[in-house]
C-alpha cells in the first residue's frame, strides 16, 4: 500500500500540439514509480475520462511490479519510434523515470 505522503516529478509533455500535466509518485524507499496522473484536456471531456483511465491502469501496473520498458514496448509506434496514443507516451515516461536516482 502507498503512503499518504510520497515523492513526486511534475513535468509538462507535449504530444500531438496539445500540453499534458503529467506527475508520477514514487515509492520512497527506491524512488521508483508507483503511479502516475495526467491531465490536458477538459475535466469531464471523454478524452480526459480516457487520459484517467490509462493513468489508472499504468498505475495500478507500476504497483504490481511490472516493468515498465516492457510495457512501453507493448505501445504502438511510428516509424521513428514516436507513440501513436497517450498510453504509449504516459508508458516512456514512466519507462524514463523507472531508473532514475533522486
Amino acid at each position: 500500500m502507498l503512503p499518504s505522503r510520497r515523492p513526486c516529478v511534475t513535468d509538462t509533455l507535449w504530444w500531438n500540439g496539445e500540453r499534458y500535466h503529467v506527475t508520477v509518485g514514487l515509492w520512497p524507499d527506491s524512488l521508483e514509480p508507483a503511479e502516475i496522473w495526467c491531465y490536458g484536456p477538459k475535466c469531464g471531456s471523454e478524452r480526459h475520462i480516457l487520459i484517467q483511465d490509462v493513468a489508472r491502469d499504468l498505475s495500478r501496473q507500476c504497483q504490481d511490479g511490472r516493468d515498465m520498458s516492457e510495457v512501453a514496448a507493448g505501445a504502438l509506434r511510428d516509424n521513428d519510434g514516436t507513440p501513436l496514443s497517450i498510453y504509449g507516451l504516459l508508458a516512456d515516461f514512466l519507462e524514463m523515470h523507472e531508473n532514475d536516482q533522486y
